[in-house]
Parts: structure tokens; sequence; C-alpha cells
């Protein structure tokens, strides 16, 4: 799934990575990390610079790599090709710099289908501006060092107890597309521009936040009911915020708009308001005021930016009145992440306090994915 990444953090965290059990560092992390996509967008941008005819082979040959594979795998993706090629074409093809200058000209003012060719046009201009640092990113960097260090931060928000090993973690590819990243179940997406942007150490932060999903989803029950899997989203993004994510207010989404920048602050801080709402939700669902069909329906579109706001806010009140080692020990139950929240609520009195409908309810939920 998509999911609205912010690749501008550093860490606050190093502590906790040094403190890593020593034996978890010593094993290879069973993960993969490719440049194969990359490398070739910058094969293609020499030719197009060169004014080379870049064939539809070449294009087919691109679209093919395992990195854009793993990112055009939705109804979009004949489009999502159709823009990219373009986009391409237009930032390095000499003979169009002036239609180029012209669209960067163009500020976004509202997000929608315009919106994110623009800002794609703007990321891929702003890589044509970084060709060197792209190339001796992907020839220098220290890649298996950056997987292995994201492999035992990402340990490290796991309870000492955890026995749980997975088969593999999330492969990571690099690409050139928008300046955001994708998660699948299986792969870690992440824009080119953006990477070079960060430093080493940033960059597994960012990957060990996935990989902290892959190790929670070990031991985490699966489950189908919406209400559960709605607080589920909220709870793992709220955990794996802390390794990668600066506190809000954020003054930069990478070169997202202003307007998502307001929104994204906005519902990091009326995230008591916004669990005051599903707290009438949850009571008017209880009480028979709304069915089955209208409660899912509510729930499942309840929370934005794929619960990485409000989550993050509920952890982040969570480790500052009952500790980080709350969380970790928790790291797997929904339910209990709630409840931990409910307890540090009660030392806030700006925090919403949920009601005791909504705390006989979320208790009835344990055992079925909490």
């Amino acid at each position: 799934m998509k999911k609205f990444l912010i690749l501008i953090a550093l860490s606050v965290l190093v502590q906790a990575c040094e403190n890593t059990n020593e034996t978890s560092r010593q094993e290879a992390p069973l993960s993969n990390l490719s440049t194969e996509s990359a490398e070739m967008v910058l094969t293609v941008a020499d030719k197009l610079q060169r004014g080379e005819v870049v064939s539809d082979a070449d294009w087919n040959a691109l679209f093919k790599t395992k990195g854009y594979q793993a990112y055009l795998i939705y109804s979009d993706s004949v489009s999502k090709k159709a823009m990219l090629r373009e986009t391409l074409e237009l930032v390095f093809n000499r003979a169009r710099s002036q239609e180029l200058d012209s669209l960067l000209a163009i500020p976004v003012i509202k997000m929608n289908a315009a919106a994110l060719r623009l800002i794609t046009l703007q990321n891929i201009h702003a890589l044509k501006l970084n060709m060197d640092k792209a190339r001796t990113f992907l020839d220098a960097a220290p890649f298996e060092k950056i997987v292995a260090d994201a492999d035992s931060i990402a340990r490290a928000y796991l309870p000492p107890g955890f026995k749980h090993k997975p088969t593999a973690l999330s492969d990571t590819y690099f690409i050139s597309a928008d300046p955001d990243g994708m998660v699948t179940s299986k792969a870690i997406v992440i824009d080119l521009q953006v990477a070079i942007e960060m430093n080493s150490m940033d960059l597994s932060h960012l990957i060990a936040h996935e990989f902290h999903h892959n190790y929670r989803a070990l031991s985490t029950p699966q489950t189908e009911d919406p209400f559960m899997s709605a607080i589920n989203k909220v709870h793992q993004e709220g955990i794996a915020d802390l390794i990668d994510k600066d506190q809000p207010p954020v003054s930069k989404l990478g070169l997202y708009p202003q307007m998502i920048i307001d929104l994204y602050n906005n519902d990091y801080f009326n995230t008591p308001t916004k669990l005051a709402q599903l707290d009438d939700i949850v009571v008017q669902y209880s009480k028979g005021e709304i069915d089955y069909q209208a409660f899912s329906n509510q729930i499942s579109r309840f929370f934005l930016f794929g619960g990485h706001t409000n989550g993050f806010y509920m952890s982040s009140l969570i480790k500052k009145e009952l500790g980080i080692q709350a969380l970790i020990e928790t790291f797997d139950s929904p339910v209990a992440f709630f409840e931990l929240y409910i307890k540090a609520a009660r030392s806030s009195p700006d925090d919403h306090q949920f009601s005791t409908a909504f705390q006989d309810f979320i208790e009835s939920k344990k055992g079925s994915g909490g």
C-alpha cells in the first residue's frame, strides 16, 4: 500500500541503537538492497541529454526492473508509466528546456492529479541538478552497512524476549518518481532524489521503520475487523515513527506544498479532538444508534495519513508519560496501545479522556487481533 512516508527525519534514537544486543548486530540482515532501477534511470537520462533516441524497448526495460515492478502495482500503473516517461523526457531533453521552465514556474496550490505531476516534475528536475551526487551515492554508499544498521535499529524496538525470526525482511529499491516512498508487503521503494539528501544513518532509520513493520507482523494477529484494522495502523505507525520521524510541527515535507504540511501538522495536533470523535462513533455503535455498516464505513476512512499523525501523537504522549519500554513491551497489541494512551492521558488534561463505554468496547476486542 501507498504510504505517505516523510523522508526528512533526523534520528533522536542513536542511544537505543547502541544498546542493541551484540549478537543481533553480527547476524546478517535478511534483506537485499537494489540500485538497478536508479542506475537505469541515469542511463536513460544521459541518453536524453545527448539527444539520443530512447526506444520503447528501453522504456520497457526500465519499467520491468524490480524497483519499478514494486512501484507499479496498482490499477494506475499504465498512467504512471506514461507520466514518468513524459516527465523524464521533458526534464532531460535539452530541446524541451523552454517548456520545462514554463512548467517549473507553476505553483502547486492544491493536491490533485495535476499537482502530483508537477511535484514529480520538480523532483526529477532536482535530480537533474544533482546527477554527480546521485552517481556517487549509487557507486559509493555503504549499502550493506545501511541495511545492517537498519536491522539493528529495528530490533532495538522489540521486546528483549522476542524470538520470532522472519524468513526475509523487505527488500529496498531506489527509483526516480515523486518525492516520497512506497511500501508493499514485500518491498520498500525510495525515490533516488530523496535518498541522496539523507545521510547513511538517516537512511538506516528510514529502512528500520519498515523493518519494524516486518518484525511486528510476525506476532500481530491478522484481523478483518474494521475497527481493529484501523487501530492497528495507528499503532504500527505510531511506534515506528518514533524510529525515524521528527516531532511536529514540521516545516518541510520534501517538495510537498504548504497545504500538505499544514494538514499534516494540524492532524497531529488535532489528535485529542480526533480521538474524541472516535469515542463518539464507538459509543453510537455500542448503543445501536448506528448499524455495523455505517460504523465500518466511518472507521475505515477515519484516520488520515495512514494513521501516522495520530499514532505518532499517541506514542509520543505514552513515551513522555510512561516511558519507551511500555511501548516496546506492547509493540504487537493495538488494544494494549490504546490502553496505554488512556492511562497516559490521565496525566494530561489537554488530552481526550475516553468514555467508559469506549474502554469496555476496546476491552472486548482482546483476542480478535488486539
